[in-house]
């Protein structure tokens, strides 16, 4: 029988169970030394407070978008996640979004230097890339930071690598993702190493297939800056 809760997170990157839950694409937020009943302070929007336990899945879908809460001072450039939280054993929480419609954007801004206030903090979002002409390329995401400072980060798109601080060997994006391997294959690789450098895990039964507490948080991206631009797309099913 298949192990409900392996160790670590390389089972973000089986083909199998989780793909067919999330499609592959996920972002999450680990906090050292904190319980989940603080991660809304830390990184929620204003007024955010953990939900009763729920499919974080139902939630996310149902999630009002950006064009739908204008009335509430949302803008339209912002990238609100509803996360669903726990503990990922030792003395790590996580605040995980895996069920959203996100893309990562030029835009992004990462909360881990936010989340660290409470203790250390470690950001990763991944986003497979798509095979047709034109599509977009794989990306990935970590940085961490402690103390409310960043301590090291890459961003990786494509064959391009953008990386600040000193990352610690053991996640350097150049040893991670190779230009020899696929997407899946450095994937998987930097999953074991994170495992293996911070100890970092997540629970995949409760991910999955059970209801977790949730909570809204801040906007994963920055307000565009002078002379940026970005476009908004809503799309709206009517009956003919």
């Amino acid at each position: 029988m298949a192990d409900l809760d392996p160790p670590g997170l390389a089972w973000l990157a089986e083909p199998g169970g989780f793909r067919g839950s999330f499609g592959g694409a996920y972002r999450c937020v680990w906090v050292e030394g904190v319980g989940p009943e603080r991660l809304p302070e830390l990184i929620g929007e204003e007024g955010a407070a953990l939900s009763g336990p729920v499919r974080p899945s139902v939630v996310a879908r149902s999630a009002r978008r950006p064009h739908e809460r204008e009335d509430e001072g949302v803008e339209l450039w912002e990238d609100r996640a509803v996360v669903a939280v726990g503990r990922a054993g030792g003395a790590w929480s996580f605040a995980f979004d895996g069920y959203g419609l996100h893309h990562m954007s030029q835009l992004f801004r990462s909360p881990v230097a936010d989340a660290s206030a409470g203790g250390r903090a470690v950001v990763v979002w991944c986003e497979p890339g798509q095979a047709s002409a034109g599509g977009r390329p794989d990306a990935f995401h970590l940085s961490v930071a402690d103390g409310g400072e960043e301590l090291y980060a890459f961003t990786l798109w494509g064959a391009e690598v953008e990386r600040s601080g000193a990352i610690p060997e053991a996640l350097d994006p150049d040893r991670l993702f190779r230009p020899v391997d696929s997407g899946q294959e450095g994937h998987l690789r930097a999953l074991e190493a994170l495992h293996g450098e911070l100890g970092l895990s997540l629970p995949r039964f409760a991910l999955t297939h059970g209801r977790l507490p949730t909570f809204t948080t801040r906007s994963w991206t920055r307000a565009p800056r002078e002379g940026e631009g970005f476009a908004y797309l809503a799309f709206h099913r009517t009956r003919g």
